[in-house]
């Protein structure tokens, strides 16, 4: 019983939703118990902001501490300023939070099961692919977590059969809309993890190091011998690409790229 426990700990705190409601939790109660302690060096009352950052900056510092990804340390940063911000203002209605919520949860719903945030591709990195597909003859291609699909119309414009597979409702909803409105290419709402690879020329993934192993095995399973699996930014561990592509963008992107042996 205790092993299980044990385990469900670690799989609670794996989590990084989980970790970072934690960690607020955490420090809301500390500053609480705290307060009346300040009352030696700082005469209350206290203004409601100082409170509210100081719980902003003991989220971002103990979140840092945790190694959380990075993209999560601005979440915990901006969740209690606002929390405050929308409960300040009483001239919004309350249910159009509820709204909001719900719309970030359908647009991020990745971000929960996979841990891949949603990442977007600059020009730079568009061109550079169609480099990549001229070289190498490429007729199809896929973009798992395609985003706003703007890789897919920039492959399409390169004479590419390009497709996205993207599993918020919203975003292939919205990114199907705009391929068919320039028509270059198309996206589709789906499960990357079911997507059949064996189609496709080249492979192009912009996820997050999580994923990245469960990609290069489904890579080598499905992937044709000479396709190409290209990974914007994060590479596979303990696999050496064929080839790295360092861009002249602003945050000099790496593309990794592996042929299928």
């Amino acid at each position: 019983m205790h092993q299980k426990k044990t385990k469900i700990a670690i799989l609670f705190f794996k989590n990084p939703l989980w970790l970072a409601l934690f960690i607020q939790l955490m420090v809301f109660v500390s500053l609480s118990l705290s307060l009346p302690y300040l009352a030696q060096w700082i005469i209350p009352p206290y203004h409601p902001l100082w409170i509210v950052f100081a719980q902003a900056g003991l989220a971002l510092i103990v979140s840092f501490v945790a190694k959380m990804p990075y993209w999560w340390l601005w979440i915990q940063a901006l969740l209690p300023i606002g929390l405050f911000a929308g409960l300040s203002q009483t001239y919004v209605p309350f249910y159009a939070f509820g709204v909001l919520a719900l719309l970030l949860m359908l647009v991020f719903s990745n971000v929960l099961g996979e841990r891949v945030p949603l990442y977007l591709s600059n020009r730079i990195t568009h061109r550079a692919l169609s480099l990549l597909v001229m070289e190498r003859h490429i007729k199809t291609a896929v973009d798992l977590g395609s985003g706003l699909g703007g890789v897919v119309r920039a492959l399409a414009a390169s004479g590419v059969d390009a497709t996205g597979v993207e599993f918020s409702p919203v975003l292939a909803v919205l990114s199907n809309a705009i391929c068919r409105l320039v028509g270059k290419g198309h996206v589709i709402r789906g499960d990357m993890w079911q997507q059949d690879l064996s189609r496709y020329d080249l492979v192009y993934v912009f996820l997050s190091p999580v994923p990245m192993p469960a990609i290069w095995q489904k890579a080598q399973v499905e992937m044709r011998v000479g396709s190409v699996l290209v990974s914007n930014s994060f590479a596979v561990s303990d696999v050496e690409p064929d080839d790295v592509w360092v861009l002249a963008d602003g945050r000099e992107t790496q593309l990794f790229i592996y042929v299928m042996k």
